[in-house]
């Protein structure tokens, strides 16, 4: 179960969090794009973003596994032609930097958009030329999964900081891959396991086989354009799991967790434009003086279920009837509870002593005079 992509933070992200939806996924998905205008962009913050919201709901550990599920830049192209060449490297240098830090942050997969042509309002995405050959970001795109293999993140290399970065992974054959990059060109001096060493570049054409010092160095030269230190022996730091280990449902899901509330609303209650998904908020249905609903009560399970409902509005506002001592809901059924509502409200229910999953709705007040 992948929950849906998410571009940024925000209402709706927020709204389905609150509906503790996340329970039942085993991928958090999200997107993650630089700002439009920005011809050379940096890598978007869209990973750490995304790791805060997890902890400010709750969300346990690493399950449910972190998907980038699209990941791209907005580069500037003509129509009926290719991106320019100097585009063409920076789409190259960003689809790297970006996917290896964002597996550093903790993404278990990473997607990017797209491969086919597709160029969109003066912007192209493309992998691939107008005549399908591959773009430079393409070939880096293939070098960075050959020489990362399973990209298991080990660590930064802090010594390079803050005048370059050193990204460190286990390729999950026993060797170390130490990415390697710098705001300006330098020469910087990276810690390396001992063993046999190569140095790639960002197409993946190798560079030489340099020395490692009494130190435990090697020293490179650092760009923009990342490189890759390749060494025959494991990282000195234990890697984190392999992306999709450890993040399977380790029991099923109670009796409690099959029981789905859903709030429903008539359609005149709606907010105005909420069909456009670009509207400004408030979003939520607006209910007036006194407004009717009802609760959809779900039973998934093979056996009937009592549940107890209980309505929470906030402080000042009111549901009635507040609290609905028994309802029976068949296997595999459904039952609706009418309800008048005044203003917001959040539903809970139980089976027995155990809690079912929460049902949100944001409203907002119908303007004085629309009742």
């Amino acid at each position: 179960m992948v929950l849906p992509g998410i571009a940024q933070e925000g209402l709706f992200q927020e709204l389905m969090l609150r509906n503790d939806v996340v329970r039942y996924a085993d991928v958090w998905s999200f997107h993650g794009y630089p700002p439009l205008d920005d011809t050379d962009p940096e890598p978007s913050s869209a990973p750490e973003e995304q790791q805060e919201l997890r902890e400010r709901f709750g969300v346990p550990g690493r399950e449910p596994a972190m998907w980038m599920t699209e990941r791209g830049a907005f580069l500037p192209s003509v129509p009926g032609a290719d991106p320019a060449y100097a585009t063409q490297r920076t789409q190259a240098r960003y689809l790297v930097l970006s996917t290896v830090e964002s597996l550093a942050a903790g993404t278990d997969r990473q997607f990017w958009f797209c491969g086919p042509p597709c160029t969109d309002d003066g912007v192209s995405f493309a992998l691939f030329s107008r005549d399908f050959q591959p773009l430079p970001a393409f070939s880096a795109y293939a070098a960075l999964t050959a020489l990362l293999g399973e990209a298991n993140f080990a660590g930064l290399v802090e010594e390079l900081l803050p005048r370059a970065a050193g990204f460190v992974f286990a390729d999950g054959a026993g060797r170390t891959v130490t990415v390697v990059c710098a705001p300006r060109p330098r020469s910087v001096a990276v810690p390396v396991p001992d063993g046999p060493r190569r140095v790639y570049d960002i197409m993946g054409a190798a560079r030489g086989t340099p020395p490692r010092s009494r130190r435990g160095t090697v020293r490179v030269r650092a760009s923009r354009d990342p490189l890759y230190l390749v060494t025959d022996a494991p990282p000195t730091r234990r890697p984190g799991l392999p992306a999709g280990d450890g993040r399977t449902r380790t029991r099923p899901l109670s009796p409690a967790e099959h029981i789905v509330l859903d709030q429903r609303f008539a359609a005149a209650d709606a907010a105005p434009n909420k069909a456009d998904g670009d509207a400004a908020p408030p979003l939520g249905y607006r209910l007036g003086g006194r407004t009717g609903m009802h609760l959809a009560v779900y039973n998934f399970t093979p056996t009937a279920r009592t549940v107890t409902l209980t309505a929470r509005p906030p402080s000042g506002w009111s549901v009635t009837p507040r609290r609905v001592t028994e309802v029976r809901v068949p296997a595999r059924g459904r039952v609706r509870v009418p309800t008048g509502v005044d203003h917001p409200l959040t539903f809970e229910a139980h089976v027995g002593d155990e809690p079912v999953p929460p049902s949100v709705s944001l409203v907002q007040r119908r303007p004085r005079g629309d009742d």
